[in-house]
């Protein structure tokens, strides 16, 4: 008994071993994008063979050298090594029927004298069975470890059970069968519980080494490759008067994923999102190519597709982006994406012309809140499941503008000022980007109006937000809704060229939206401004910027000034900064009726 565990511990070692140095070339053989397909194809044959010709080499030295209980060991080992690529996928037909034939005929020599009886050939037929068992073996999840001890301990009862008395000189007692079936049972199911960790640290270091190495799948030489062939699809469908539509997509927030999680968790979120449109792509029975063209972007070429075809394929592919999860050391990380589609159009000199439309369009989605679809600029898509979603990480803080020209000073106006959450601090900050669609900043505005009696608001827009004909559409439409606020006022800080003001300004005054320029005398001076109060209903000074480098009297000269440019051009004059009393009494002095600032109150959520 003591002889035989020292062979178990023997046998299962050196067959650890093999596994280690078969996984190990296996995984090399299968993932390593870099080798060549010829080289690929002399390493699939190397797997191939070399466990063919081990188990031949074993079991003949084992049946002309050793007999009785001493070659116990080497007979599983001849049997185990045939077994071992059976743990393995992405072997062809071609190859899983050589290993299939290779067990046959061990099954064979072994069992020669009687292989034509029932219960050999029966056997023959389960043992198959069980390596097909074997082959699929991860799919059984939390039944992995009691289906490999029944796999082994089957494979070895079927194997010995049957081997017959005498077989080519080679003599096989009961006690060699006993000690054989515990020897392979024991072994197998040993080497199947190691292999099964081997696999998932192997496959978690590939994965690893991808997520590292991202940046390099994603260099030069694969952007200068899609603008090559871009142009080749453009020419062949100008050739044959097809049609040919450009996707342009992004993942939303993505340096947030990159700040709050690292850069190669960043890499495993664009691993991920890759594989799921290439799988959510793969489902459309249509020509399409795929490229990552940069960090966080990729781009689609649908020939002979137009955008009314190709949208479909592209929403399904949003959704699955945005009901996905990402794990990277064990943490899940969720994304979204915007996109950008055009076609190519008669008026096109070269691919750029469309490249140019595509990219727009992607902007677009951006500017208008990120997670949408937009053909030639115009939003397609938007989901609401997101927006209500995106709504719990923002809130707008309120703190109120005072009409101190009445008694009580009472709070004549809200502003709305944006934060978000940050779950590690646990508390509101400032967000890294202001421009949040219009579709979400109404939600915000509603949660606003319900919880505050007063009904007046301001709220700040960027540049790129206040140019945008849709958001003055939704903004609008809301302030026009029977749930939407008495007055409304938008505060825009960086001055656009005078034509845009003009036609945008026109969308928001005709129903009723007031417009604030605001930092004038700071950040908006008199020559930078003067051209647009004619399309604007109000100025708002804020003191706060000037402090630092004005004194009591030019804070006193500057604000004077403002205020007379407000009363010529008849617009209202919003006094920001107000710290203390000596500030709103120089404001009751200058003749301000709007004020603002700490000497009230904080921002402060709406409750």
């Amino acid at each position: 008994m003591p002889l035989t565990i020292v062979r178990i511990i023997v046998a299962c070692f050196f067959s650890i071993g093999f596994v280690s140095y078969y996984q190990r070339y296996w995984i090399d053989t299968f993932t390593n994008q870099k080798l060549s397909p010829r080289t690929q194809m002399w390493r699939r044959g190397y797997l191939l063979v070399l466990p063919i010709l081990l188990s031949g080499t074993i079991y003949l030295a084992t049946t002309l050298t050793l007999a009785g209980e001493a070659a116990v060991i080497y007979y599983n080992w001849s049997l185990f090594v045939l077994v071992v690529p059976f743990f393995y996928q992405k072997f062809g037909r071609v190859e899983l029927g050589i290993q299939v034939l290779a067990f046959v005929l061990l099954w064979y020599v072994r069992h020669a004298p009687n292989f034509t009886t029932f219960p050999v050939l029966g056997g023959l037929v389960a043992a198959c069975g069980i390596l097909a068992v074997l082959k699929n073996l991860q799919r059984f999840g939390g039944y992995y470890w009691f289906v490999s001890c029944l796999c082994s301990l089957g494979m070895a009862l079927l194997f010995w059970l049957t081997v017959p008395a005498h077989t080519l000189g080679a003599h096989t007692t009961p006690q060699m069968i006993q000690e054989g079936i515990f020897m392979f049972t024991v072994m197998l199911v040993f080497v199947l519980l190691y292999w099964e960790r081997l696999a998932r640290v192997d496959i978690n270091n590939y994965h690893m080494q991808q997520i590292a190495n991202y940046d390099q799948m994603t260099s030069s030489d694969t952007l200068e490759t899609y603008q090559h062939e871009l142009t080749d699809f453009f020419t062949q469908a100008r050739a044959e008067k097809r049609a040919l539509t450009l996707v342009s997509l992004d993942i939303d927030h993505f340096k947030q994923v990159n700040e709050q999680f690292g850069h190669l968790a960043g890499n495993a979120v664009l691993i991920g999102v890759a594989a799921t449109i290439d799988d959510t792509l793969q489902k459309f029975d249509v020509e399409q190519k795929m490229y990552r063209t940069g960090g966080e972007e990729f781009n689609i070429v649908f020939p002979g597709r137009t955008p009314a075809q190709v949208l479909p394929i592209i929403r399904e592919c949003w959704q699955a982006v945005r009901k996905r999860e990402y794990s990277y050391a064990q943490r899940q990380i969720a994304v979204t994406m915007s996109a950008g589609m055009t076609a190519i159009a008669p008026t096109d000199i070269s691919i750029d012309d469309a490249y140019k439309r595509a990219d727009d369009s992607l902007y677009k989605s951006k500017r208008t809140g990120r997670d949408i679809i937009s053909v030639n600029q115009e939003v397609i898509a938007i989901d609401q499941t997101t927006l209500v979603r995106d709504a719990a990480k923002f809130s707008f803080f309120a703190q109120g503008i005072y009409d101190i020209s009445q008694p009580g000073n009472p709070r004549f106006y809200n502003e709305l000022l944006l934060r978000t959450y940050d779950s590690i601090q646990q508390r509101w900050i400032l967000p890294d980007d202001f421009e949040i669609s219009a579709h979400l900043q109404t939600i915000l505005l509603r949660r606003v109006l319900e919880n505050s009696d007063l009904r007046n608001l301001n709220m700040n827009l960027t540049a790129a937000q206040f140019a945008d004909r849709d958001v003055a559409a939704v903004l609008t439409s809301f302030a026009a809704s029977a749930d939407g606020p008495d007055n409304m006022t938008v505060e825009i800080t960086d001055i656009l060229d005078l034509e845009t003001t003009r036609r945008i300004s026109a969308i928001y005054r005709s129903a009723g939206v007031k417009i604030l320029i605001d930092d004038v005398g700071s950040d908006n001076s008199f020559e930078l401004v003067h051209s647009a109060l004619r399309y604007v209903n109000g100025v708002k000074f804020a003191m706060q910027n000037l402090r630092k480098t004005n004194n009591p009297e030019q804070m006193r000269e500057r604000i004077q000034f403002w205020v007379n440019v407000a009363r010529d051009n008849q617009m209202s004059f919003v006094l920001e900064g107000v710290e203390n009393d000596a500030d709103l009494a120089m404001a009751h002095e200058l003749g301000v009726a709007y004020v603002q600032g700490y000497k009230f109150g904080k921002p402060a959520a709406v409750e």
